[in-house]
């Protein structure tokens, strides 16, 4: 079986043959004004003959080879909204949900074949009740949601029938908030509108695999707001809150087989030697607890530079202290990469493994700005973003850093509106906050051209063309990893028709 090919900024080809079918249907009645069910399931499906990591390197070659992967993801949904329209203490929103997504894939040069399959079942329920305190507005809004995860992954050629990475776990989750917004007009005196917000949350986890020790824990992570207009057209806001992020059993328990690479010291070099890394479970892993706070400001315009447009910006200084911060350190023997030593060999006798553990305290830190701008006739939407992270005690950079990036979409709109021409911009600068220089990426920049058509006409309601080129200059940049290069120029073509009954 051949595969379809993607051409990458670097020039090399990526294995690529895709096919994919989304189904949405969802259907609602109302019984009465006060009350609204709806069902709603959605499924998407696919296929896709690829490398067994599209992210790798060495793509569609020995070490990470050709797949056939199919995918079938299910998602049903019941939900009950309740507003009793003279009653202030009930607007319930309650909802029940189901969905499996399973994803297996053949190798197409072996008879190796594994599959992941996720079931999950969840309930949501919220309310809000209101209370008119004269000068002043009161709302209180609270809930509860709890689902379980449950997964099973299998491998046909390992030892027990496992799937390395995917483990055969289950998860459930617990959560309840309460927040309160206290609305104030002209507080002290002063002009404008002052919003108070503070809440709290509760959170439990509980996981456990086959044969692995059981992971659970807790935790109260409270929240204040606060937020003021002087006039209904600029804001200013101050946040801090706590936050709890449980570990998932991948983090907790993954095992088996991460990667194989190529012993680049092996002699002699050809044919390619292979190592493989190996995943290794941490059971212990603890919960991230993170504090952060957040300063910023806000603009929102109507009819600004012509009538009916609309103009806002909004801009925030964020700083996060965390604790138990789950970070992958995934370690390479120096030897795979030609050094002398230490020597280059697979799994935990040579070093080669990774895992999931806790940065004991980082510290993040960023700003962000966004713009938006639309009319009759243009529209801009432009956003900037910088983050930094280290670890307090050590002083390296944590993971899931990005260079600094701007990003720029911007068009005019030809036959009131049913047409759009338009671009799209990304600078991103040069990532260098990296603990290992081969880990670094250059800035690179990239321009897309568009056109949407979209008619308003009753007749054709519905219809939507998508044309578009993206990376019209072709250029070789990196956003996952060093050394894999995302797709060069590429011409798109979409046609939709969306109905309803």
């Amino acid at each position: 079986m051949t595969a379809k090919r993607m051409s990458l900024g670097n020039g090399l080809d990526l294995p690529a043959d895709d096919q994919s079918l989304a189904t949405l249907l969802k259907g609602s009645y109302r019984p009465n004004t006060d009350l609204e069910l709806s069902l709603r399931y959605q499924r998407l499906g696919g296929s896709a003959i690829d490398p067994n990591n599209p992210q790798g390197a060495n793509v569609g070659e020995p070490g990470n080879p050709l797949v056939d992967r199919n995918i079938d993801s299910n998602t049903v949904q019941a939900r009950a909204v309740y507003a009793p329209a003279d009653n202030n203490w009930i607007d319930l929103d309650a909802s029940v949900y189901y969905s499996r997504n399973i994803v297996e894939e053949s190798e197409l040069d072996s008879d190796r074949i594994v599959d992941r399959d996720v079931e999950t079942i969840g309930l949501v329920l919220n309310n809000r009740s209101r209370f008119d305190l004269g000068s002043a507005d009161l709302a209180f809004t609270y809930g509860f949601e709890i689902y379980q995860d449950d997964q099973s992954g299998s491998d046909n050629t390992s030892a027990d029938g496992t799937r390395g990475g995917v483990p055969n776990a289950q998860s459930t989750f617990y959560g309840a908030f309460l927040q309160a917004e206290l609305t104030v007009e002209e507080p002290l005196g002063l002009p404008g509108k002052l919003t108070f917000l503070p809440g709290f949350r509760w959170d439990r986890f509980e996981s456990s695999a086959d044969g692995q020790e059981d992971s659970d824990a807790s935790a109260v992570s409270p929240k204040i707001a606060v937020s003021y207009k002087p006039i209904p057209e600029v804001l200013i806001f101050a946040n801090w809150a706590e936050a709890f992020r449980a570990p998932s059993f991948n983090e907790l328990y993954a095992n088996g087989i991460h990667f194989q690479i190529p012993n680049l010291g092996a002699f002699p070099p050809f044919p390619p030697q292979f190592v493989t890394n190996f995943f290794i479970e941490n059971p212990d892993l603890q919960p991230e607890d993170s504090q952060t706070w957040e300063v910023g400001g806000g603009l929102d315009f109507d009819d600004l530079f012509r009538p009916d447009d609309s103009f806002t910006f909004k801009a925030s200084y964020f700083q996060s202290n965390v604790d138990n911060l789950i970070d992958l350190a995934v370690n390479i023997p120096a030897g795979c990469f030609g050094a002398p030593f230490p020597p280059c060999g697979s799994g935990a006798p040579f070093g080669n493994t990774s895992q999931n553990v806790n940065v004991t305290r980082a510290r993040l830190s960023g700003f962000e700005a966004e713009l938006n701008y639309e009319s009759d006739l243009s529209y801009i939407r432009a956003n900037f973003a910088t983050i930094d992270g280290t670890d307090r005690d050590t002083g390296d950079f944590v993971g899931a850093l990005s260079p600094n990036i701007f990003f720029a979409d911007t068009g005019l709109k030809f036959f009131d509106g049913d047409l759009r021409l338009g671009s799209r911009l990304t600078i991103a600068g040069d990532f260098d906050e990296v603990n290992e220089a081969s880990q670094a990426r250059d800035s690179y920049t990239i321009a897309d051209v568009y056109a949407v058509f979209q008619p308003s006409d009753e007749r054709f309601k519905g219809i939507r063309i998508d044309l578009g080129v993206d990376n019209i200059t072709d250029a070789d940049y990196e956003v996952v990893n060093a050394g894999v290069s995302q797709p060069g120029r590429n011409f798109k073509i979409g046609v939709a028709y969306q109905f309803g009954f």
